[in-house]
């Protein structure tokens, strides 16, 4: 079951970025973000009030202090890089966070991944070489130097990054409280703690917001299907290995694309969708190889 709650999770995340891209068009990323998080919390609200109230533990507020910059820093170089580049060339970069999760390991923790884990990096890397091919034409590092050139895959390596972390925050704070509740108590801080810098823009003209009906109806969308996103994605790590849930909800990417094609008609989308695959196996054979 944790299986196809975290799968659903992946539907619902990847479902978020269409509607994101074309609400970035006339809204900045700080914005997009802090709508999204403020109108999940309707939602999130419904299975949180229902049942026994929740135990606020010193545990519970303290994981969620040092989680916060890193969840603020995803959300907003998230949508920096859909908004800078297709959702099929930045979204997939998303799966080499196994990769920085095993190097953290190692230098925190001392754990070592093995022939089979290593063969999963080595997939990953063909993956994320491959994502920019064409590139090979002039020189073999040209399809390296076009990730570091490319605003919208530099922000998703580095949101990847920030994944690393924020994935092993979100599963300590769920161990504090049922999955229902934690979902709306960890959105709710981090909205809380973007505030202030939403207004700090706003008041300096620095961010823009698009009004009107059917801006404010995307992000009652966005809302939803953020909320839907997290409700299964916490109850998903309650039952199950956060690094099998993850591998799991990365399943997302190739959800992304398929969007990326179907509603943007975005190009060199079959070689992003092979690339996604081999990334994708590579994300796979690390979490067997962690087993």
């Amino acid at each position: 079951m944790w299986a196809f709650y975290a799968l659903l999770s992946a539907i619902f995340a990847a479902s978020i970025d269409p509607v994101a891209k074309i609400a970035l068009r006339k809204s900045d990323e700080y914005l997009v973000g802090w709508f999204g998080l403020l109108f999940s919390l309707p939602f999130l609200a419904v299975p949180f009030f229902i049942g026994r109230a929740p135990v606020f533990t010193p545990e519970l507020f303290r994981i969620i202090l040092i989680a916060i910059p890193f969840e603020v820093l995803a959300i907003v170089f998230y949508y920096k890089a859909i908004r800078s580049a297709d959702i099929s060339a930045s979204v997939p970069f998303l799966s080499i966070t196994p990769i920085f999760s095993a190097i953290l390991a190692y230098f925190l923790m001392g754990e070592r991944i093995g022939r089979q884990g290593i063969f999963g990096i080595c997939l990953i890397t063909i993956g994320v070489y491959s994502m920019n091919i064409k590139e090979a034409r002039h020189s073999l590092m040209h399809p390296i130097k076009a990730i570091f050139t490319n605003k919208g895959s530099l922000y998703m390596v580095f949101v990847g990054l920030l994944f690393a972390f924020t994935s092993a925050f979100s599963k300590m704070a769920m161990l504090q409280m049922t999955p229902e509740k934690i979902a709306f108590v960890y959105v709710s801080f981090i909205a809380i703690s973007f505030s202030p810098v939403v207004f700090y823009r706003s008041s300096r003209g620095l961010s823009r917001m698009e009004r009107g009906g059917a801006a404010y109806a995307r992000y009652i969308l966005m809302g939803a299907l953020l909320a839907l996103a997290n409700l299964t994605y916490f109850r998903s790590i309650s039952m199950a290995n956060l690094a099998y849930a993850i591998s799991i909800k990365r399943l997302s990417l190739l959800v992304s694309i398929g969007y990326g094609w179907f509603l943007f008609r975005e190009r060199d989308v079959q070689i992003r969708f092979l690339s996604t695959i081999c990334m994708c196996a590579g994300v796979i054979l690390i979490i067997l190889a962690a087993k």
